[in-house]
Parts: C-alpha cells; sequence; structure tokens
C-alpha cells in the first residue's frame, strides 16, 4: 500500500512535488560479530521517487506553496558486500517506500523495507548469513543541523521469511538493527561516519561505518 501510493504520488498537481532520483553507494566498515573483527567494503546503487506536500497559501497570483510538512520517497537499492579481510561475498537488495512528518529541524520517516540477502558461507571466517526473503520496518530520525549538516537515528526491526534466519533477533523481532550517523555535504559530494548495531542469525555485529556519496 505504502508503495503504491507513493508512484500514485507522481502524477498528483501540486502541492504534491515529486522527483525521481539515482546515485551510487560505497562504504568501509570496520565489524566485530560475536568477538570476530574484519573488514568491509560495500558498492552497490539507488534509485527512484521523492515527494514532498507542503500547503498552499496566499491567494490569486500570489497562491505558492508553503515550507514542506511531509516528506517520503520510495526507492529500489542494490549492494555487493565483500570482506576485505577474509574474501567473503554477500548481497542485498531492497524496495522500500518511507513518508512522514518534516519541520525545519527534525524528519521522521516510517515505512516498509522489502530485501533479499546473504553473505558468506558454513566456512566463512567473518560470518555467515544464509539467503532469506524478508520485512523491515524502517524507522528514521533526521535531525537537520543546518544546511551541509545533519544527523541520523535509525531502529529497524524485521522479520525473515527464511526458518535459518529467524533467530538470533530481539523478542518478536528476527533481526533488529540500531544505527547513528553524521553526515556532512561539501557541494555534490557527502561524507558520512556512523555506527550500528546488528541482532540477527550471524550473531550480534557492531561496525563503525565510513562513506562518501553523490
Amino acid at each position: 500500500m505504502w508503495m503504491l501510493a507513493g508512484w500514485a504520488m507522481a502524477a498528483a498537481p501540486t502541492p504534491w512535488v515529486t522527483e525521481w532520483y539515482g546515485r551510487p553507494r560505497g562504504n568501509l566498515r570496520a565489524i566485530s560479530v560475536n568477538g570476530v573483527t574484519a573488514a568491509q567494503a560495500v558498492v552497490g546503487a539507488e534509485g527512484g521517487l521523492r515527494y514532498a506536500h507542503a500547503p498552499i497559501v496566499g491567494r490569486g497570483k500570489r497562491r505558492q506553496r508553503g515550507a514542506s510538512d511531509v516528506v517520503g520517497r520510495t526507492r529500489l537499492q542494490g549492494d555487493v558486500l565483500y570482506g576485505i579481510t577474509t574474501s567473503s561475498f554477500g548481497y542485498d537488495l531492497r524496495l522500500g517506500s518511507f513518508i512522514g512528518p518534516t519541520s525545519r529541524y527534525v524528519t521522521y520517516q516510517i515505512g516498509p523495507d522489502f530485501w533479499g540477502n546473504g553473505y558468506g558461507t558454513a566456512e566463512s571466517e567473518d560470518y555467515h548469513l544464509p539467503f532469506s526473503l524478508g520485512i523491515d520496518v524502517q524507522n528514521l530520525v533526521i535531525f537537520h543541523i543546518d544546511r551541509s549538516i545533519s544527523a541520523q537515528v535509525g531502529i529497524t526491526p524485521g522479520w525473515a521469511f527464511d526458518r535459518d534466519r529467524q533467530t538470533g533477533g530481539i523478542g518478536p523481532f528476527h533481526e533488529l538493527s540500531g544505527f547513528a550517523s553524521v553526515r556532512v555535504a561539501t557541494g555534490p559530494v557527502s561524507f558520512v561516519v556512523g555506527y550500528q548495531r546488528v541482532y540477527n542469525a550471524a550473531g550480534v555485529t557492531d561496525g563503525l561505518i565510513l562513506s562518501v556519496g553523490l
């Protein structure tokens, strides 16, 4: 339902504004899985539709869009993961749609994220995550510090469809992840530094993340 609503907004007149986008993805991670330390590289791409709602203010010829009060996006994302110190391979494919209120200082978005992923083998030195399909519910809070700096905090519970991936989570969730990061934009390039913890069938993963994006 969320994704169908997102695509329908593409044809909606103002006060909704839409924009197609696409961008490469890449980051380096220093991770610790159940106490085993490894380095990991991630390369991929993301594309989709951004949309924003704003009230119409003024009258007659002076009618115009005010400040955005709701923003969202529907996106397809694919990543390839490589264990730099272990030569393990993995992949992560996602289709999700997220929407929520926004203001000058804070944005909140929530929505479903359908995924298919896996990593390594039973003989991998870092970790093994058997392939599965599943669904997450992404909760993201963005703090707008100024035009070029923002901070993000996210908590994402998830459920795996494969039995081999239905252990290692917390409570009713097969998987649970949380992260905090800071993003600094300098012209067309952005830098992100963050920390992430994940509970899933591979165990408990702590990671320091450094990424550069366009």
